[in-house]
C-alpha cells in the first residue's frame, strides 16, 4: 500500500473516540450510551432496538463504553470515587453485570480490543505520578498480561494488527508549554508473544498520530510538522514492522 494514498484529514475524524466516546454501536442495532443521573453522575444505558426505550446496563457509575469485536463484552471506565475515577470495567452484556473491575494504578483514558476479543489494551495517567501506563488485560479472566510504565507524558491512538499479535500506539515525548500541543512524538509497538514494547518511529519536530495497520507487518501513521508556532498539514507515512509469520518466525 502506498502511504500517500491515505488521507490523514479523513483519518482524524474517522475515530470512535473523537466522534462520540460515550455512544457505542454494538451488534445489530444495539447501542450503549452514557446518561447522567439526578446527581450528574454518568451511567451506562443500553437500547437493543431504536423503537425500545433505553434501559440501565449496570448500576455502577461508568463512561467511555467500548464494544468487543464479538459483541459479548463492553469495556468502560468506572468512577469509584473522587480519587479513583478511572478504573477499568468489563461488562458481560448478555448478563448485564461487571465481570472485571480492576484498579490498574492509572486513570483509564482509552481502551482498545484485540481482534479476537481476548485482550483489551488500556492506557492512562498513573495515579499520583506524572507518567503514562499501558496495560494489557486478558478477558474474561481479568489477568494483567503486561504492564508498562513510561516517563512519557501520555500514550494515545491504540491500534491492533489484524491478527492481534502487535499493538501500535503513539507516545508523546514532549509538549510545547505555550500551546500544550505535542511537539515530539513516537510510535511504539507492543509484541504480545515477546511481552515487551519497542520504539519504531521517533520525530523530534512533529506530532505523530493515528497509526493504522495495512498488514501484520506494516502500519501507516500521520505526521504533523511543528514549526514552533503551529502544525502544518498532516502527511501520511508508512512504517515497516518486523512481525511473526504464520509459524511464529520473524522475518
Amino acid at each position: 500500500m502506498d502511504a500517500t494514498s491515505r488521507s490523514c484529514d479523513e483519518a482524524e475524524v474517522d475515530d470512535g473516540w473523537t466522534r462520540d466516546a460515550n455512544v457505542a454501536q454494538g451488534p445489530d442495532s444495539t447501542v450503549v450510551m452514557v446518561r447522567t443521573d439526578e446527581h450528574m453522575r454518568p451511567r451506562l444505558w443500553i437500547a437493543t432496538d431504536r423503537l425500545d426505550p433505553p434501559k440501565p446496563l449496570i448500576g455502577d457509575v461508568a463512561s467511555l463504553p467500548r464494544w468487543s469485536p464479538d459483541g459479548a463484552h463492553l469495556a468502560c471506565v468506572l468512577w469509584k470515587s473522587a480519587r479513583r475515577f478511572g478504573d477499568l470495567g468489563v461488562v458481560d452484556v448478555a448478563e448485564r453485570r461487571l465481570i472485571i473491575e480492576s484498579n490498574l494504578g492509572a486513570s483509564t483514558s482509552r481502551t482498545e480490543w484485540s481482534p479476537d476479543s481476548r485482550l483489551v489494551a488500556v492506557t492512562g495517567a498513573a495515579y499520583g505520578r506524572p507518567v503514562a501506563m499501558l496495560n494489557i488485560v486478558v478477558v474474561p479472566e481479568g489477568r494483567v498480561a503486561f504492564s508498562d510504565t513510561s516517563a512519557a507524558l501520555a500514550d494515545y491512538d491504540l491500534a491492533w494488527s489484524p491478527r492481534g499479535q502487535l499493538l501500535a500506539f503513539v507516545r508523546h515525548a514532549a509538549i510545547d508549554p505555550a500551546t500544550e500541543e505535542p511537539v515530539a512524538s513516537e510510535i511504539w509497538i507492543f509484541d504480545v508473544d515477546e511481552r515487551k514494547s519497542r520504539r519504531v518511529v521517533a520525530d523530534n519536530h512533529a506530532g505523530l498520530s493515528d497509526p493504522r495497520w495495512v498488514s501484520d507487518s506494516a502500519v501507516t501513521y500521520c505526521r504533523h510538522h511543528w514549526d514552533g508556532v503551529r502544525f502544518g498539514s498532516p502527511e501520511a507515512r508508512l512504517c515497516e514492522v518486523a512481525a511473526p509469520d504464520a509459524d511464529g518466525e520473524r522475518h
